[in-house]
């Protein structure tokens, strides 16, 4: 098994367990009540599967002549959500 197919496979794994956290959240009721939020009015938690779910998308293998553009927009989606944490960090702290 080669060096990129491992790190494909470590990927979906992280996005399965990414969307299983956010599920999560969204079935509790106790302990993670306090979490919540919206933006342009739909709930943060749907936001973030569905970004789980199209990052998840963006890994299935592509057509080569399609992979360059997919690359990037996956580069685009992780840059923007490490940005939008980026600045609730700095809310909370």
């Amino acid at each position: 098994m080669n060096e990129n197919r491992k790190i494909r496979i470590l990927n979906i794994i992280l996005l399965v367990v990414g969307m299983g956290v956010i599920i999560y959240y969204k079935v509790c009721d106790t302990v993670c009540a306090y979490i919540s939020g919206s933006f342009l009015g739909i709930d943060l938690k749907i936001i973030g599967i569905l970004f789980m779910a199209v990052l998840l998308v963006l890994m299935i293998p592509a057509v080569a002549s399609y992979k360059t553009p997919v690359g990037h927009l996956r580069t685009m989606m992780l840059a923007g959500a490490m940005g939008g944490e980026v600045i609730l960090f700095r809310f909370q702290v």
